[in-house]
């Protein structure tokens, strides 16, 4: 696939590229990770893409990506279909309702299900494997991630503020990766700091990026229902309980962040 731009050019220039590693002695947080590679991008560069350690990309899945971009100039961030290695959908991308659970369409079902064609599909966030326009944050104080959420709900930050810049967030179905899905997949089986961080950065996200109105609506329903869900998960789970009590606390001593 090439919209433009001669596919031979990219792949020649991938191969030119100098491997840089980057020794991290103090763990920071996957977040923190992220940063350290952008930071560390050569200033010309137009994107940059992630790709986490249990993602596998397919050949050529840099170049369809580089030429998506290359063409829709409004595209801000991106993500190829994710599948799993028994060929089910992982994730097309995935949305996010008000109270700021997110839910993927088409997950689990079988891949040749699916006719993809050329369409791509908008989508609230992308995770796991994205390519991003690296002019979204030239000349910004901010970094595409914001290091304090340490793990989990940065990429839908990211994706949002993207959005709210004025870029969209798609999903290309006809670019395929492999994705072994890890620990995030099973919130019950998570250790309570991972419960903590779901649950407070999920609060912050909403917080930060919805306007007042849908603050004063959808947050006290959401706070209501993290209590009742403590309420429930403390005969059955302290641990989990007691991280999204903290959590809560957490936003209320620090609403100023």
């Amino acid at each position: 696939v090439s919209y433009g731009i001669d596919p031979r050019e990219i792949e020649d220039y991938i191969k030119s590229c100098i491997t840089k590693h980057i020794i991290i002695k103090k763990d920071k947080g996957y977040v923190y990770q992220k940063n350290i590679g952008f930071k560390n991008i050569d200033y010309d560069s137009k994107y940059v893409i992630f790709i986490d350690d249990d993602v596998e990309i397919q050949p050529g899945t840099i170049r369809i990506l580089v030429s998506i971009l290359e063409k829709f100039e409004d595209i801000g961030l991106a993500q190829p279909l994710l599948v799993t290695k028994d060929h089910k959908i992982d994730s097309i991308g995935a949305y996010l309702d008000y109270l700021g659970y997110s839910y993927m369409p088409l997950r689990g079902k079988d891949l040749n299900e699916i006719r993809s064609g050329n369409i791509l599909y908008k989508v609230t966030y992308v995770a796991s494997c994205v390519i991003l326009r690296t002019e979204i944050f030239k000349g910004s104080p901010l970094l595409p991630y914001d290091s304090f959420y340490f793990f989990n709900y940065e990429d839908v930050d990211l994706a949002l503020r993207t959005w709210l810049i004025g870029y969209k967030v798609v999903c290309i179905p006809f670019v395929i990766a492999i994705h072994e899905r890890g620990r995030t997949a099973l919130l019950k089986n998570a250790p309570p700091k991972f419960v903590y961080l779901n649950t407070r950065n999920r609060l912050i996200t909403l917080l930060s990026l919805l306007n007042l109105s849908l603050i004063l609506k959808y947050i006290p329903l959401n706070l209501l229902f993290e209590i009742l869900r403590a309420t429930v998960l403390f005969n059955k789970n302290p641990s989990h309980s007691i991280a999204i009590i903290h959590a809560i606390l957490w936003i209320f001593k620090n609403i100023r962040y």
